[in-house]
C-alpha cells in the first residue's frame, strides 16, 4: 500500500475565481466510524466536472455547483474514481487493500441510520459536487471530490471490484449505473 503522506495534490476550484488549479491539500487523518479513505488509482471526466472546468462560462456549474460552495475554500471535484483502500475506521466493514469504486450519491447520516442508500436518498450529496442537505434545509459541506490523491467516502457507498480491476474502466462504473437506471425507466 506504501506510506499515506500528510499532503496530496488536488484539482480545486474556489467559488471566487472559478478557475481550476493544483493545490497542496492536507489528508483526512482521522477516519470516522463508518469511512475509509480510498487512495485514488483513476478518475474520469463527466460532463460535470467539464461544466466545473469551464468555471464561470458554464450555465449548468453556476447554477448548481457555485451556490454550494464554502465562502472562498477550495473544492476538490471529480465524482467517477476507483482506488485502494489505505485507511479504514475503527471497526471497518472493508479491508484494507480492496480496490473499488464508488456511487457518487452519498446519503445524508439520518438515511444512512435508515439503511437508505445514495441514490434513493431524498438529502443526497455528491462528492466533489455539494453536501447532503441538513435538517434544518441547508446543505452541509461537501465531501471531496477524486481529483486528488486521496478520498474519504462512507463504507457504504464502496464497490469492491476485486478480480474485475485492469485499469481506469473501473472509474466508469457511476456512469454505466445511469445509463442502466435510464433503461429501466423506458
Amino acid at each position: 500500500m506504501g506510506k499515506i503522506h500528510f499532503i496530496q495534490r488536488g484539482y480545486v476550484m474556489t467559488r471566487e475565481n472559478g478557475v481550476v488549479y493544483r493545490e497542496d491539500l492536507p489528508v483526512q487523518q482521522e477516519i470516522p466510524e463508518g469511512y475509509l479513505l480510498l487512495r485514488i488509482m483513476g478518475a474520469s471526466i463527466c460532463g460535470t466536472e467539464y461544466g466545473i472546468m469551464k468555471g464561470k462560462k458554464d450555465p449548468w456549474t453556476l447554477e448548481n455547483v457555485f451556490p454550494h460552495m464554502d465562502d472562498n475554500s477550495p473544492l476538490v471535484f471529480g465524482h467517477e474514481f476507483y482506488g485502494e483502500v489505505v485507511r479504514t475506521s475503527q471497526y471497518p466493514k472493508v479491508a484494507l487493500g480492496s480496490i473499488g469504486t464508488s456511487e457518487s450519491h452519498y446519503p445524508s447520516p439520518e438515511s444512512v441510520s435508515n439503511g437508505i442508500d445514495g441514490h434513493t436518498c431524498p438529502d443526497y450529496g455528491i462528492f466533489g459536487i455539494w453536501g447532503h442537505r441538513q435538517k434544518d434545509g441547508k446543505r452541509a459541506p461537501v465531501l471531496g471530490g477524486g481529483y486528488a490523491e486521496y478520498i474519504m467516502i462512507p463504507e457504504s457507498n464502496f464497490y469492491d471490484v476485486g478480480s474485475l480491476y485492469k485499469n481506469f474502466h473501473c472509474s466508469l462504473i457511476e456512469p454505466c449505473g445511469n445509463a442502466w437506471m435510464i433503461m429501466e425507466d423506458l
